[in-house]
């Protein structure tokens, strides 16, 4: 066996493979047994039917298609292991380039390449904004509004109370085929001025509420709102929406006094500063968690943009083929299939792909493959007794679920335990590689003399936050098979 591989710009390995002459004469036999099993030969067993009569009846276009096949099967796992290609999906055939001596040449997809930049040189000023204490106050203006009480009053609505009320909102200029509905008349509940978090003024748009002031109990009221064309719900971006309101029910909330007795109401809190400092903690924490994340968003995009990545289109496709089934599973529990959705975004299938898909797995791929690399050139890893131990608190923490007693037993239960070994193990390892990765780009701050000529400057990152939904490796789907010959043909020479 001859093999000369050249492998092109987008990770695909161009195998040109050349037999031993008496190859494809041996695998027309092989054929020919093959075609005497399949089909009844009068006279003869099946598999048994000498090489010539088959040959008279079946013909040499048949016993050479089957042939090829048969010898595709067999000699392309063995080339790939020659030529030390290893496939992220199945090769095909790209021309019979002779039959006497069987010549081939395969198209192999490969395995991505990342060639990643120097991402020491790479810096961002990394700076918390810190906890104020009027974030402090507004939690625990969240918490006296949890446990405050609702006295009903008999007058027009003032800021801060809460108001019960039936709101319907509908689409002025809806798009052709779009539902004009966008709230149904249902029952929905507002502190005015959003008196906390949870009871917040931006639904359905911010200072929704504040709208509702001088109102009384039993009176109606209809106006209109214009969302931006850049909102998020691309249903009402850019459309103006008709919003009527009537007012059921006015209430005055009386928020309890803060002080140690209420302190102690909410936790192990001997006072109220022990209560504050346990929210400035958590705050922390997440302010931390949240600038962390948007911070190494930020790093790992420049590093997308400066380092190399090449991979085959099946790799991108096998991408788009994930988001789109994650896509219909999350559609499902909304009660939604995607030709629904579709209809309602007024987009067909394949420009949804090509718009929308293919950017957002694009993006994916490549920050995956990106960290990948990363955590290769790092040495950064994660033991098993490590993973073990995460799984095994999750696991008692979901058996703590009544639900969860149901699928203790049997397949369930073990595939639950491998999604979140799986899921356990993704975390940990994210978790490393961004904590790492901020400690470089955060750390190294590159000062070098000015130069005449060009000189190596640190990389700026913008304050440009994106976000991703995933930071897992690829799943590259490797595979020694290749696509069946479709027509024989003989293009012999020499």
């Amino acid at each position: 066996m001859k093999i000369e591989t050249k492998i092109q710009e987008d990770r695909i390995a161009k195998m040109t493979v050349e037999l031993e002459p008496e190859t494809l004469e041996r695998f027309k036999h092989q054929a020919a047994r093959k075609i005497s099993e399949e089909n009844r030969i009068p006279g003869f067993r099946p598999g048994k039917a000498p090489f010539g009569i088959v040959r008279r009846m079946f013909g040499d276009d048949l016993l050479s298609k089957k042939a090829i096949d048969i010898l595709l099967d067999e000699v392309y796992p063995k080339a790939l292991d020659e030529a030390e290609l290893i496939p992220s999906g199945p090769g095909s055939l790209e021309e019979i380039i002779s039959t006497d001596p069987p010549t081939f040449s395969f198209l192999v997809p490969l395995l991505p390449e990342v060639i990643l930049c120097d991402y020491h040189k790479i810096h961002k000023d990394y700076q918390l904004d810190g906890v104020t204490d009027e974030d402090i106050d507004r939690i625990i203006k969240n918490l006296q509004t949890n446990f405050s009480t609702a006295e009903p009053v008999d007058r027009a609505i003032k800021t801060g109370d809460l108001v019960s009320l039936k709101l319907k909102g509908t689409i002025l200029k809806p798009d052709e085929g779009q539902n004009a509905e966008f709230i149904k008349d249902s029952p929905h509940q507002v502190i005015v001025g959003g008196g906390s978090d949870i009871d917040s003024d931006n639904w359905p748009f911010d200072g929704f509420s504040k709208k509702l002031i001088r109102l009384k109990a039993g009176e109606e009221k209809i106006f209109t709102y214009t969302y931006p064309k850049d909102f998020s719900s691309e249903k009402i971006a850019g459309k103006k929406v008709e919003f009527n309101v009537t007012i059921q029910s006015i209430k005055i909330l009386n928020l309890p006094e803060v002080n140690d007795a209420f302190a102690q109401t909410l936790g192990d809190y001997a006072n109220v500063e022990a209560l504050r400092s346990s929210i400035q903690t958590r705050l922390k924490e997440n302010q931390k968690q949240e600038y962390d994340k948007k911070y190494f968003m930020e790093i790992l995009g420049v590093m997308v943009q400066q380092s190399t990545i090449r991979y085959p289109a099946n790799v991108l496709k096998d991408e788009m083929n994930e988001l789109m089934e994650q896509l219909e599973s999350d559609l499902a529990e909304q009660k939604m299939d995607l030709e629904t959705y579709l209809k309602v975004k007024n987009i067909d299938h394949e420009k949804y792909l090509e718009d929308e898909i293919k950017p957002a797995a694009k993006k994916r791929l490549e920050r995956a493959l990106v960290l990948n690399e990363f955590g290769l050139a790092e040495k950064i890893s994660i033991t098993k007794e490590e993973i073990e131990k995460s799984t095994l608190t999750t696991m008692e923490e979901l058996k703590q679920d009544p639900d969860f007693m149901k699928i203790q037993q049997g397949s369930k239960l073990k595939n639950i335990e491998t999604t979140v070994t799986m899921n356990t193990a993704n975390r940990i390892l994210n978790q490393r590689l961004m904590a790492h990765l901020i400690e470089i780009t955060s750390a190294n701050i590159i000062q070098e003399p000015p130069k005449k000529k060009k000189s190596l400057k640190t990389i700026k990152v913008t304050d440009e936050a994106e976000t991703i939904q995933q930071q897992d490796t690829p799943k590259m789907k490797k595979s020694r098979s290749t696509k069946k010959v479709e027509e024989p043909q003989n293009n012999q020479t020499g």
